[in-house]
């Protein structure tokens, strides 16, 4: 943050303040009305990838700085230039890419559903449907003639049996 000092400095002898991303001021001697953001670029020690702005407007080079209402006492932000990310013309060409992908898809996901329906049909139901019939059913039917042939069997045999007593316990 810029000092009181810093601030008469600046109001009284054509010094500007420089704030910088990380919060710190300095003061740069410049001619607001003969020099643009260059000087103030190259006095201030500016990395050449920062912009300056004043009063949330960008300072343009070749304009003199008073024309821009960047005058003595005024205080310059310093900018940095992010680099990296993506512009415009690739994010558009994503996003058009990734609506060809869900159209193809759509265009694509009937038939493959229809493959995979001839695919039961024929190839996976027979093999199932053989395996039910002649496996299967037959091994349920003996197991469950056999648990009713020993369950009738042991109630012809004993009278005393808790099956045969008990009207709870028969099926």
């Amino acid at each position: 943050a810029a000092t009181p000092a810093m601030e008469a400095e600046a109001a009284t002898g054509g010094v500007m303040l420089v704030r910088d991303g990380a919060g710190r001021t300095r003061c740069v001697r410049v001619d607001a009305a003969r020099e643009d953001v260059r000087c103030l670029a190259a006095r201030a020690g500016a990395p050449p990838d920062a912009f300056f702005t004043h009063g949330g407007r960008p300072l343009r080079a070749g304009v003199p700085l008073a024309e821009l209402g960047a005058t003595a006492g005024a205080t310059v932000d310093e900018h940095r230039r992010m680099r990296g990310g993506m512009d415009t013309v690739m994010i558009v060409l994503i996003c058009l890419g990734a609506a060809f992908g869900l159209w193809l898809l759509y265009l694509i996901l009937p038939k493959v559903l229809a493959c995979l329906r001839w695919f039961w049909r024929t190839i996976l139901a027979p093999p199932i449907f053989f395996i039910y019939d002649y496996i299967l059913t037959p091994i349920g039917h003996c197991a469950r003639d056999s648990i009713f042939t020993v369950k009738e069997a042991c109630c012809d045999c004993c009278e005393s049996c808790d099956l045969c007593c008990n009207p709870y316990k028969r099926i």
